[in-house]
């Protein structure tokens, strides 16, 4: 009990000793000539909750040739199964270790078992609302345009793989750093309560502590000069009963949760997941 103890302060000193970023520039990197920049959805799909992007023409693209769809939907579970997500991962960072991956500044990631170890009336509601989603996510991608297949993984995109639990506290240096999940086929988040409801606001000049910010597209780097190239990314704002998909591969990260002196707000918990990975054990 003594070692448990002990590896649990070690996760958490570790996840500390580096806060999260607290704007695109230092979530994407200060390298950029023309970046890092916002951009809107170049278009919308069968409805308005697909935000497409590209095709990224431009010959210095990382992305060349692709598009990228990210799959916003709201409304997605009632109040009373987000309080029941809420107590379980509240409950989850008391009781568990937890590990250190993206999450910086000390905020809680559980193990990416939570829908098989977690199982109850709530989390297999959030479950099948993201296979819902997922199928239809599949049914209606152009998969050689949106898919980089060589980083991604090969089983069903349409079933959660592995699962994880975030926790940010309020006005905390909290969030996660740049990363992308490959080996998995889709990737997303649901945000069973944030600290700070708002509004989605396209002409909101400024990014705000935990915005989920998704690289669009970015190229055109050279390394012999000091500043060079572009970055281009999108915003997504944290809501509760929002869900979030997007392909694997796609870089993102989310600011700091510093949302300053908001009274008795909860902390911002979201419930993580993979699909379309293969040879995944949890013993």
């Amino acid at each position: 009990r003594h070692d448990e103890t002990r590896a649990l302060k070690s996760t958490a000193l570790f996840s500390r000793m580096r806060r999260a970023p607290t704007s695109a520039k230092e979530l994407f990197g200060d390298v950029y000539a023309d970046g890092p920049s916002r951009v809107r959805p170049s278009s919308s799909l069968s409805s308005s909750t697909v935000r497409s992007f590209g095709p990224f023409t431009a010959w210095d693209a990382d992305e060349l040739g692709k598009t990228l769809d990210i799959r916003v939907i709201d409304n997605v579970l009632l109040e009373d199964v987000n309080a029941a997500l809420v107590a379980l991962a509240l409950d989850e960072r008391a009781t568990t270790r937890g590990m250190c991956v993206s999450n910086l500044g000390g905020g809680f990631h559980s193990t990416p078992d939570v829908f098989e170890r977690r199982k109850c009336a709530a989390t297999e509601a959030l479950r099948e609302a993201i296979e819902a989603a997922l199928r239809e996510a599949t049914a209606t991608t152009d998969v050689k345009k949106c898919f980089v297949k060589n980083i991604m993984g090969q089983g069903d995109g349409n079933v959660v793989s592995t699962s994880w639990v975030n926790v940010c506290d309020v006005s905390s240096s909290q969030g996660h750093g740049l990363h992308n999940h490959t080996n998995a086929v889709w990737s997303g988040v649901y945000y069973a309560s944030t600290s700070d409801e708002r509004a989605d606001d396209e002409d909101d000049e400024f990014d705000k502590p935990g915005d989920l910010l998704i690289r669009v597209t970015a190229g055109g780097v050279n390394p012999l000069v000091k500043k060079s190239g572009y970055c281009k990314y999108y915003r997504i704002v944290p809501k509760a009963s929002r869900l979030v998909i997007f392909p694997s591969w796609v870089l993102h990260g989310v600011l700091a949760n510093d949302v300053g002196d908001v009274g008795e707000a909860s902390p911002r918990v979201s419930f993580a997941f993979n699909s379309g990975e293969t040879n995944v054990s949890f013993d």
